[in-house]
């Protein structure tokens, strides 16, 4: 059990490292992975100048406003659904607007990466990729 955790602190400080390096996400994706969640960095897709991501359901961007809200959500019910606790870069989001309720996920490069591993540990089967 010790080795275990010791491959899990090895892995996490190369995914750590790496992100300091690069300031990209680095997503270890296993090869059994096969539900796909889209990392979408929000200041690439809309002028926010936050370089945060924000997970939507699926492999592709929603086409409207509702759809948006809806794949936010989803994904944010998915991915609480397989973790244990939160991991560092990642923050849940629940914004209540006058006609409606917003949540989702943000996660910063390294929130994203350590967010893969856990979900990886969990046995989840979901595979993060960043858009675009």
């Amino acid at each position: 059990m010790a080795a275990q955790a010791e491959a899990v602190t090895q892995v996490e400080q190369y995914v750590r490292d790496r992100v300091a390096r690069t300031a990209e996400p680095c997503l270890l994706v296993p090869g059994a992975a096969k539900y796909p969640i889209l990392g979408v960095a929000v200041w690439k897709v809309f002028a926010e100048e936050r370089e945060v991501y924000v997970l939507v359901i699926g492999d592709c961007l929603p086409n409207d406003d509702e759809e948006w809200a809806l794949s936010t959500r989803i994904a944010l019910q998915t991915v609480r659904k397989w973790l244990r606790s939160r991991p560092e870069g990642v923050y849940f989001v629940h914004e209540e607007g006058a006609t409606d309720v917003i949540q989702r996920v943000e996660a910063t490069a390294l929130g994203l990466s350590l967010l893969q591993l856990a979900l990886n540990r969990a046995g989840s089967r979901l595979a993060i990729e960043v858009y675009p």
